[in-house]
């Protein structure tokens, strides 16, 4: 064997003894450099979850319990979950506290309260005012929908009126206005056709009509009796109930709101399994408020309110 194959025999071998050497340490390092990206990516996934949510469940939870003026050792049945609303994560916060059970609704990057629902089971006490401190969404850029204020067009120039169309149903029906409590009043249009939508009661039977806008015809009507429906053996009596005024302040007072910054204030009578309540609607910028109070006692059964979108 020449000398230049044993040369180029032996460069071979340290070649292929080099690379054995640095395959060896190959895979440690691509391990510890994987690590390191794994390592980077979890905190930065980390790190965008947390710009994303803002709060976190247990600050959500604890900024409903705030709201709501309840301890967390006073509760039962306590639920967190994250949720998508409008395209906005939030936490749906429910839980219960005595005879009430309350429905939050906080937004996962302020903490903010967007909505709540606190609902009292029948005869039991009323539920914990919200305090007054509260986070809610601010007044401004109130959102104003068309028709604010006031009835809808009727749709014709020979509305009757809101007056003329009960009396029709009352004729109809054969009673006098000082025998009935009125409920839902109404002004629609069905099919180019406007038409007054009452509720009204009197002794044990609740009433619906629908009346021709136009010429106070007798469109529908229906008869129901009130002791055919849950917690039979109630009649209407205006005597034994509050009032709307008194049923009107006490949802107000209740919310923490004033009668001058309540806008399109609308109350309804209506039965609820057996029970008279009155039902009470208004705004306050873009917060909507409704309001369940006893009809009897006056005593708050629900409360609910929401940003109107």
């Amino acid at each position: 064997m020449t000398m230049k194959k044993i040369v180029c025999i032996l460069t071979a071998a340290l070649c292929l003894s080099l690379l054995g050497g640095c395959a060896q340490m190959l895979p440690a390092n691509a391990m510890l450099d994987t690590k390191g990206a794994q390592t980077a990516q979890a905190a930065s996934a980390t790190e965008g979850a947390q710009a994303a949510t803002g709060v976190t469940a247990e600050e959500a939870k604890k900024s409903a319990l705030t709201h709501a003026g309840v301890a967390e050792g006073d509760t039962s049945r306590m639920r967190v979950k994250e949720d998508r609303e409008d395209g906005a994560m939030v936490f749906d916060v429910e839980f219960t506290a005595g005879d009430t059970e309350y429905e939050y609704e906080i937004s996962a990057a302020t903490g903010e309260v967007l909505s709540m629902d606190i609902d009292t089971r029948k005869g039991g006490s009323a539920p914990q005012k919200p305090v007054a401190d509260a986070k809610t969404p601010p007044e401004d850029n109130a959102v104003k929908k068309p028709g604010d204020g006031s009835q809808p067009a009727a749709g014709t120039a020979n509305d009757i009126g809101e007056d003329a169309a009960k009396a029709a149903a009352l004729s109809h029906a054969g009673l006098a206005e000082a025998d009935v409590i009125f409920g839902k009043c109404s002004l629609t249009n069905a099919k180019n056709n406007a038409r007054y939508k009452l509720k009204f009661f009197a002794g044990n039977a609740e009433y619906e009509y629908k009346i021709d806008a136009a010429t106070g015809a007798v469109l529908e009507y229906e008869k129901d009796s009130i002791s055919g429906k849950p917690g039979a053996g109630h009649q209407v009596d205006a005597t034994a109930y509050v009032g709307e005024d008194a049923a009107k302040k006490a949802a107000l007072a209740y919310a923490g709101c004033t009668e001058e910054q309540a806008e399109r204030l609308r109350m309804e009578f209506d039965y609820e399994k057996g029970c008279a309540e009155y039902e009470v609607e208004w705004y306050v910028g873009n917060m909507e408020y409704s309001c369940e109070v006893d009809a009897s006692t006056g005593e708050i059964l629900s409360f609910e309110s929401e940003i109107d979108d």
